[in-house]
């Protein structure tokens, strides 16, 4: 692929969902932006994207605007399987020429991220995008040292520790994930699981409900 292939490729996404078993990654648009403040202005999103505070709808909305005008950066609002907005993703500083990217600006609900692990479908679909479509051969990230969470989901998703730095006076640590490092198959069957087991309690519902029916 020729850089100017990978450009217009990262422009073309944009306006492709990405589908999963349990979510969906939309490209994040104007009227995302107040679901996208509710999402980045929780307490804990705060604190591990470094924001320094919340953010306003207007504001969100000229920085929707003015990343989707960009070649080498793509964010999406990840949807549930019954359309709600419960997270965030992106992948930027995109190379034309392929030797990486990076993954980050990640938020959950936090009011409904233990109901599955939308978090690690999410980073799944975004990765097998970035290194199959776009073909990169690699994509770094950046944690904060107290985020044992997201390290650990990391590490299982393929991650090496490449090193640390501090950013606005916090410790950080550098993680790259290699193409060849990257086997999605066991978190494959993990997401496989949870998808059957809402499957299934979709269908057991809906025999409560239909036995309730008086008709």
């Amino acid at each position: 692929m020729t850089p100017e292939q990978r450009r217009a490729l990262v422009l073309a996404s944009k306006h492709r969902t990405i589908e999963g078993k349990l979510v969906r990654l939309v490209p994040s648009k104007p009227e995302h932006a107040a679901e996208m403040c509710r999402l980045r202005n929780q307490p804990r999103a705060i604190s591990w994207l470094l924001q320094g505070g919340e953010l306003g709808v207007e504001q969100q909305t000229a920085w929707i605007l003015r990343t989707d005008a960009k070649d080498d950066d793509i964010s999406w609002t990840v949807f549930d399987r019954a359309g709600r907005a419960i997270g965030t993703n992106a992948l930027y500083d995109i190379d034309a020429e392929g030797d990486g990217a990076e993954k980050g600006r990640l938020t959950v609900d936090e009011a409904v991220g233990l109901e599955a692990p939308y978090a690690l479908e999410s980073d799944l679909l975004l990765i097998g995008f970035a290194l199959g479509e776009l073909g990169l051969r690699a994509i770094r990230t950046r944690v904060r040292h107290d985020n044992l969470k997201m390290q650990s989901m990391n590490a299982r998703l393929g991650f090496e520790r490449v090193g640390e730095h501090i950013a606005r006076g916090v410790p950080h640590i550098d993680q790259l994930l290699r193409r060849d490092s990257f086997d999605p198959r066991p978190l494959d069957a993990i997401i496989d699981h949870w998808s059957k087991r809402h499957e299934r309690g979709k269908a057991q519902a809906t025999v409560r409900r239909e036995s309730q029916d008086p008709r």
